[in-house]
């Protein structure tokens, strides 16, 4: 690291002239309610400029500043670090800083301004060169640092770094405060652009006796951690309570927790909040000491992710960038700068292809598309394999040729050309598409061919709708000219037919898939020059089969499933906002239904606001989806080709034994249950990410695997197994602390031995199934610098190490996939493949069918075929390669985690589904989800999926108690009690988890000696209740026993029992054994839960 005197920055201070504010003011309190209470520090800071964690350990932290712009936390990170001793008060200062080559601004600064209780203010400015007029005795140290990690959540960037020692005698005191309360404010001033962010604590106290909470507070895009530590200097034990409230429009998320520490001792906190998309949010803090009702720490803020703001260059330099397409063959490339002046006077650039010998390949010259822009978009020549050069040549009159230029390599992989799943086949349970005339049909659905669209669409052998799916022009209909059948396979079938209007011809084609999807390609040919207003498709559905809608845009956990409205005429609307165009809604019941999803926006909406794009129009005998294709007034009506898809519901029945389901991080084996556990590339199994697809363990040393898929784990205790834990690493000369240098990002500070251990453990008595991520990838990944820009959303080589920023298109599947047959060719043991992070994403690269709104800014396409295609292929290979489920074996072993995206397109072709990885945090289970969200995301009922749902729960013994009696009140309401747990359940002490499992699966649960009845088809089941709020899933074994599970979807109640078509005699409650009599009814807590059992007879 280099100290602030060596650094290169030219700093002035302008202060007073650029913020128009004095030092030391203290108009502006953001933190409302901000509480941190101080205790002095067991060991020395050094304030050297150098940051260590560990010696800011016992200090008290912030890090939510809030900008007096937009009055929320501000999205440039600056953390501050603060503490006392008999000596000095000592405080440090971490701010980001911009990307390279760009520096700090000559006018980046901050202010710590501490008041006493007398009222008196004194303030330290210091800057990157050093503090500003800083009082004599003050020691202040600065440094610009490479990447660095602050502990608790937060990402690893450059940071300039400020260190502090102030003598208590610069405040004017002879020794430390003891009991006294001051107020503390920190001011960040940034310049490009400007912006002021605050931290303000009003009440900073100084107390040697009491207990003080050292607080991490991290809020980036879906994730809200609060942490940290609470330390208890008493010599007795301490309890805390802890309360944390997220406001929002969604859901609240709350924390009620109490937690002890003892004497003189600390106990740390680290609670997690899952939350969906950008929106307002607020967070409320605050931890007080049982013993005494104070206050020990508070924080308020107001947050929303989308109002950060970006370092801004002051000095825009020129810049080239460039994207390789070696699918197509392709390449991109740009020189730009925001500093338009600077390209003014260019005549020409040129883009040329240089190889390793300095030979030109290929010259293409670029087209100015704005006065800061010049483009190219090209085909390249074959090219043989090697390293080679894109330069570009910037032509100016009477002036040297500037050059800029970035270097891409051609590469062999043993997965080149592969295309593993791409056999033409219909694999089970799906079965070979029929149909004589106009008619397809698929395993349970089906379509009749009439006109543009169809005049039926089938469910489980019923015409759904109320009337033809139509394409509306100008309000009328199309006329048909002529249709055929090009193609009825097995597993697929194309019909194309060619139609008129006035002015208008247009060709479609239509491409039916073995599970019932139907591709549609719609091409318009207007002639002329003309308008286009009024073009829409209506998809009518019959009342009783148009309940509950889906809408999944762009994203996760922020997707409705709700109840259609009533009403007549137009009774939902859903804006046009590209950011959020649904690329996949659903609408339907618990089973029948119709998807419709594209991954293009309709290109009349370029450019356009404030129209609805879908709706639904309810009448007496009908309700409609209409999708708008184009706005409501009219536009110039140009050629264009767009692709859609639809396809009915249900795509399969769930499998056989759905309901025996659960896995994850239980180290008990339920009875009768399919325990799934997932191995992926992260420590458990002696890998990182980084490594590679799909899981490549360190040194390509595939023991650790081995020993996991023998079985052996199961036999050994804990110490042999971290005997073999300890030769392994010592055979690679590896410490846990070595490990972290290689692979630690600060997120997971558990240690490689401990995380092997646990993966050991955790894998007992499991299905093991292999994880992918089909979005990932890193930098070093040897496809990187050959593929990363034909993979990453943006279409340009920006190669990143992110979990989430590439999209499955046919060459990174063919990656994908060939590697994951490996593993399970290598691996028999491994039961099949688990595909993580199921959500339609956005992509605004060229190369997949994005669209220029204006010079540099394209629209977005979204991936659901692309994600179809893979999964597809992946149900081929599982087939191939024999890999189905235990309970099933017409169905392959593949799981999918989408969370909040029910893309039945993409989940339909998977045997089993996993949800609820949101709204984490202590609400009961009925607070987490609603009744349609269950009814449209849980069940799998639409898609022919078993569900699998993510359990967390959190806090004190008694909370999670409360917790897990809500959710199982949840389970039984719907019928869906296989769960997944993270990791909660281990350490919670609650006792009725497993329990209440041994209880239901003893009996049989989800056994065909069963017959079920759930609790969302009351038509069918036996046994009802009131009030309407409880549901009851009734199974009934054919020896004579049953049992009824009973779940409270609201207030307490008192529950009875109604029967029909059966008696039933001796119910009794079986966790209480009290007896229960039917008429009189029994109690029933608000979110409980009951078991009841006994005997039928008819």
């Amino acid at each position: 690291m280099k100290k602030s005197s060596a650094l290169t920055l030219a700093l002035f201070f302008c202060f007073a002239s650029v913020f128009g504010t004095e030092a030391g003011s203290t108009d502006a309190s953001p933190g409302r309610k901000n509480v941190q209470t101080l205790v002095p520090l067991k060991n020395k800071v050094a304030a050297d400029g150098v940051f260590s964690p560990g010696e800011w350990a016992g200090c008290a932290s912030d890090h939510v500043f809030v900008s007096q712009t937009t009055g929320k936390k501000t999205g440039r990170d600056t953390f501050v670090f603060y503490g006392y001793d008999s000596d000095n008060f000592y405080f440090c200062h971490l701010g980001a800083v911009p990307k390279k080559p760009q520096t700090l601004s000559c006018l980046d600064e901050a202010e710590l301004i501490l008041t006493g209780p007398d009222g008196q203010s004194r303030s330290f400015r210091f800057t990157p060169e050093g503090g500003k007029d800083l009082p004599e005795g003050v020691v202040y140290r600065s440094e610009l640092c490479g990447k660095l990690n602050v502990p608790g959540g937060f990402p690893q960037t450059a940071k300039w770094v400020a260190e502090m020692a102030i003598p208590w005698s610069v405040l004017g005191l002879d020794r430390a405060p003891e009991k006294a309360v001051y107020r503390l404010q920190v001011r960040r001033f940034w310049k490009n652009p400007e912006e002021i962010a605050v931290l303000d604590i009003p009440r900073l106290v100084f107390r040697s006796d009491a207990p003080m909470m050292s607080g991490r507070i991290a809020l980036y895009g879906v994730n809200a951690r609060i942490g940290g530590g609470i330390l208890n200097p008493s010599d007795e034990r301490r309890t805390f309570h802890v309360d944390v409230m997220i406001k929002s429009l969604e859901a609240p998320l709350k924390l009620n927790k109490q937690i002890a520490a003892g004497p003189k001792a600390a106990v740390d906190l680290a609670e997690y909040f899952m939350v969906g998309g950008a929106t307002d949010r607020n967070l409320d803090v605050s931890v007080t000491d049982d013993a005494t009702g104070e206050v020990i720490y508070a924080r308020e803020l107001d947050w929303n992710e989308s109002t950060g703001i970006a370092f801004r260059d002051p000095d825009p330099p020129i810049v080239m960038d460039f994207g390789l397409c070696p699918s197509q063959k392709r390449l991109i490339a740009k020189v730009e700068t925001a500093a338009e002046a600077k390209l003014a006077d260019v005549r020409r650039v040129e883009f040329k292809i240089i190889n390793a010998d300095d030979v030109v390949i290929q010259v293409v010259e670029a087209e100015k598309k704005g006065p800061g822009l010049y483009f190219c978009d090209w085909h390249y020549p074959d090219l043989p394999l090697g390293e080679y050069t894109l330069k570009a040549e910037l032509s100016r009159e009477n002036k040297p040729v500037q050059t800029f230029q970035r270097t891409f390599r051609i590469m062999n992989f043993d997965w080149q050309g592969t295309e593993v799943g791409m056999a033409r086949t219909v694999p089970s349970p799906f079965r070979p598409l029929s149909g004589e005339g106009n008619e397809v049909h698929a395993l349970l659905t089906g379509y009749r061919a009439d006109g543009v669209f169809w005049d039926a669409v089938f469910a489980k052998e019923e015409n759904i709708l109320a009337g033809p799916v139509t394409l509306y022009c100008g309000g009328k209909e199309l006329k048909t000219e002529k249709e055929s059948w090009e193609e009825r396979s097995a597993d697929r079938a194309v019909r194309v037919s060619e139609h008129s209007a006035p002015g208008l011809r247009l060709q479609v084609r239509h491409e039916y898939e073995f599970d019932g999807v139907c591709r549609t390609t719609l091409k318009f040919e207007p002639e002329g020059e003309q308008t286009v207003e009024g073009l829409y498709i209506d998809i009518p559905l019959k009342p009783e089969f148009a309940k509950l809608y889906h809408h999944v845009g762009f994203g996760i956990r922020s997707n409705p499933s709700e109840w259609i409205p009533a009403g007549e005429g137009s009774v939902w609307i859903l804006p046009w906002e590209m950011l959020k165009y649904p690329s996949c809604i659903w609408f339907g019941e618990t089973y029948r239904g119709i998807s419709f999803f594209t991954d293009m926006t309709p290109p009349f909406f370029d450019n356009k606001t404030g129209f609805a794009s879908h709706e639904f129009l309810r009448s007496s005998d009908r309700v409609t989806l209409r999708i708008h294709l184009s706005p409501p007034d009219p536009v110039p009506f140009r050629p264009f080709e767009w692709v859609c898809g639809f396809q009915p519901t249900p795509v399969k029945p769930r499998p056989r034994g759905f309901r025996r389901y659960g896995g994850s991080m239980w180290t008990e084996k339920l009875p009768d249950t399919h325990m799934l556990y997932v191995l992926a590339w992260y420590k458990h199994f002696f890998s990182d990410i980084s490594r590679g697809q799909v899981l490549v363990p360190y040194a390509n040393d595939y023991s650790w695997l081995d020993y996991i898929f023998s079985g052996q784990q199961e036999r050994d205790s804990r110490d042999q197994i971290m005997d073999r834990i300890r030769a392994l690493m010592k055979k690679h000369d590896l410490t846990d602390e070595k490990w972290e240098r290689l692979f630690g990002d600060g997120h997971d500070r558990a240690s490689v031995s401990t995380r092997m251990r646990q993966g050991a453990i955790f894998t007992r008595g499991k299905e093991l199934g292999l994880y992918l991520n089909p979005r990932g990838g890193y930098r070093c990944w040897a496809e990187s610098d050959m593929y990363d820009a034909e993979w990453m959303y943006s279409g340009y080589h920006h190669p990143d190490d992110n979990h989430y920023h590439r999209h499955p298109v046919k060459s990174y599947v063919d990656m994908l996939l060939f590697k994951a047959r490996n593993f399970l060719r290598r691996y028999p043991q491994c039961k099949g493949l688990y595909f993580d992070n199921l959500y339609p994403s956005r992509k605004s690269s060229l190369f997949w069918g994005a669209r220029e709104l204006s010079p540099g800014v394209n629209t977005f396409t979204g991936d659901i075929f692309s994600m179809r295609e893979m999964i597809k292929r992946a149900l081929v290979m599982s087939q191939e390669e024999k890999r189905f489920l235990l309970s099933d074996p017409d169905y392959a072993w593949l799981v999918g985690h989408m969370t909040d995206a029910n893309i039945i397109p993409v989940m339909g072709l998977l045997s089993v589904n996993l949800g609820w990885e949101m709204k984490f945090g202590r609400q009961d289970f009925q607070d987490r989800f609603s009744e349609a969200f269950h009814l449209v995301q849980s069940l799998g009922t639409q898609s022919g999926t078993a569900p699998i749902a993510i359990t967390q729960t959190s806090g004190t013994k008694e909370e999670r108690l409360r917790q897990h009696r809500s959710l199982y009140a949840v389970g039984f309401a719907f019928d869906m009690l296989n769960f997944w747990d993270p990791g909660s359940r281990e350490e919670d002490g609650s006792p009725v988890f497993n329990e209440m499992q041994r209880l239901i699966r003893k009996f049989g649960y989800g056994k065909d000696i069963v017959e079920h009845f759930p609790g969302y088809e009351p038509e069918r089941n036996p046994v009802s209740c009131t009030p309407g709020h409880v549901r009851i899933t009734t199974l009934k074994r054919n020896d004579g026993k049953i049992m009824l599970l009973i779940g409270n979807l609201g207030d307490a109640a008192t529950v009875k029992l109604r029967f029909s078509g059966l008696t039933l005699s001796g119910l009794r409650n079986a966790e209480t054994g009290e007896a229960v009599d039917p008429e009189a009814g029994f109690t029933l807590g608000k979110h409980d839960c009951a078991v009841l059992t006994g005997n039928w007879a008819m």
